[in-house]
């Protein structure tokens, strides 16, 4: 409504309703953090649906930029939780590193499979944590000394959803410097489906000859 307004036109009045609406944003942000947390947090750990993690893991990958750099197996099987919440843990650690690491390096994701798991490993090359901050960081709204737009819960969510559904989440100083975050949760008693395509747009996140 402000911006409808002839006042809007004047410098100061455009600034201060551009600051308006960016404040805004971030609270409507902080809002949708704190029902996830709340949402699972409260929810019963119990068996649910699976979901098919190749499939989630290729939908994250074709939302974010060409620097996260994916190494995916020919097939995965399913995981043992609901689709929607596996594409939030996955997506909130990237975009953790993507927020910690300098423009110019990569982000680094990793998709195993262990006997009755499945480990996603996404490293950054920012800063780091040191060994007792990683013990803090998946705390609701720790933040440490950095200085980062964000309320301090993605990693809470990710850790939430993790220990729901019979998982965790590691955190760990990366050799060389950075973060890296290991994400374990168990697989579902259901059959591998073989990838067959890559449904990504050309100029997604994946890593040139790196097998996948």
């Amino acid at each position: 409504v402000l911006q409808r307004l002839p006042a809007a036109r004047h410098a100061a009045s455009s600034q201060a309703i551009a600051q308006a609406l960016l404040c805004t944003e971030r609270l409507e942000r902080l809002i949708e953090q704190l029902l996830t947390l709340a949402r699972v947090d409260g929810a019963e750990a119990a068996e649910g649906p699976a979901c098919d993690a190749m499939t989630v893991l290729d939908r994250v990958a074709c939302r974010k930029p060409a620097r996260v750099r994916w190494r995916l197996p020919g097939e995965l099987p399913w995981a043992a939780l609901p689709d929607a919440l596996l594409d939030c843990a996955v997506r909130n650690l990237v975009d953790n590193a993507l927020k910690y690491s300098p423009p110019d390096r990569p982000v680094e994701v990793d998709a195993t499979v262990l006997p009755h798991w499945l480990v996603v490993a996404v490293r950054d090359h920012g800063p780091g944590l040191t060994a007792t901050q990683c013990e803090q960081a998946a705390e609701p709204f720790w933040r440490g000394q950095r200085q980062v737009e964000g309320a301090g819960l993605g990693l809470s969510i990710v850790a939430t959803i993790a220990a729901r559904h019979g998982g965790m989440l590691a955190l760990a100083p990366a050799a060389g410097g950075g973060l890296c975050a290991r994400l374990t949760l168990p697989l579902a008693e259901t059959p591998v489906i073989p990838r067959i395509e890559n449904s990504c747009d050309p100029g997604t996140a994946r890593a040139g000859p790196t097998p996948v």
